[in-house]
């Protein structure tokens, strides 16, 4: 499916939030995001942007690792970026990285620039992890952007 979603021009996000990912996996992206214990369990070694780098050298996919409360990290070329996690009273992180995932699909798939993806799926993360329960505390859109429009103010 990856292959075939790059062929055709679309966005082919890999979910490598588990170890196992494999290389035809990656190289058939056109992003990849990692959690950090995906990463480590893929590569090997520690280290987020180390881990990143050595990912960059295999796949020309866009590289993504998310690191719970101290935000997301990616490679935008050569330049290593962060997004901090939004402050929030983390509840429950059951479908965390699901939601994060399906909101930077949504995202990426309506063109958005990935660092704005990026922020955008962020806060639905931060949403999410502020409330229990998995999918029933997973946000709509309307509250993530007004999320985002709060969160612009501070």
């Amino acid at each position: 499916m990856l292959r075939r979603g790059r062929a055709a021009g679309c966005v082919a996000l890999l979910d490598a939030d588990l170890p196992g990912v494999s290389l035809a996996e990656m190289q058939a992206a056109t992003v990849i995001a990692f959690s950090k214990e995906g990463l480590a369990a893929s590569v090997g070694f520690e280290g987020l942007e180390a881990g990143l780098r050595h990912v960059a050298g295999l796949t020309d996919a866009r590289l993504i690792v998310t690191d719970g409360e101290n935000g997301c990290y990616w490679l935008d070329g050569d330049a290593w970026c962060h997004q901090p996690a939004f402050p929030v009273v983390a509840l429950d992180g059951l479908a965390a990285g699901d939601v994060f995932h399906g909101a930077l699909a949504l995202a990426l798939c309506e063109g958005q620039a990935l660092p704005r993806a990026i922020t955008f799926a962020s806060a639905a993360a931060a949403i999410k992890v502020s409330r229990f329960g998995g999918r029933s505390g997973a946000p709509v859109r309307a509250e993530v952007e007004a999320f985002l429009k709060d969160h612009a103010n501070r």
